[in-house]
């Protein structure tokens, strides 16, 4: 059975990435690869970057996970705009009882709340409230489909 895109996204987590740095991720590599060779076959002697390179690209136009997000952020967003002798970036951060996806902290505070296809909108109004309490800014980040329930949002100036 082929596992779905999902089973891409740990390679790019802290304990795979201490599996490179041991040299013992080539088999699991190789099995990612061979389960989606139908989007472009990689060859053994590929660079590591090639790698993740091909599953990341394959992530961005197969499945626009949480971590497709978040990498955005971080390079769209964080590098490009901010330096990084004053600014600050961090994920899965605690506010209340919520945990926000990604904060910039720039000498302002600035929330990303990820919402991907995936995702509900069930917990979002307890989550902007927990938010609203800790940081300057709050951004939803989403698919143009859902975009439009986030601009039904009541009170959306205040973000």
């Amino acid at each position: 059975m082929q596992p779905s895109l999902w089973s891409i996204v740990p390679i790019f987590r802290g304990p795979f990435l201490e599996r490179v740095a041991r040299g013992t991720h080539v088999r699991t590599m190789l099995e990612l690869a061979d389960h989606h060779s139908q989007f472009l076959p990689l060859s053994p002697s590929s660079s590591l970057s090639t790698w993740f390179d091909f599953f990341y690209n394959l992530l961005f136009k197969q499945y626009r996970c949480e971590y497709v997000y978040k990498n955005t952020i971080a390079t769209k967003l964080f590098l490009s705009r901010h330096s990084l002798q004053n600014s600050f970036m961090t994920d899965e951060i605690r506010s209340a009882s919520s945990r926000a996806d990604v904060a910039i902290l720039n000498g302002t505070s600035t929330v990303y709340e990820i919402k991907s296809h995936y995702d509900s909108f069930d917990r979002l109004d307890g989550q902007l409230l927990d938010y609203k309490r800790v940081f300057d800014r709050i951004c939803i980040v989403t698919t143009d489909t859902k975009a439009t329930l986030v601009s039904r949002l009541p009170d959306r100036r205040c973000w």
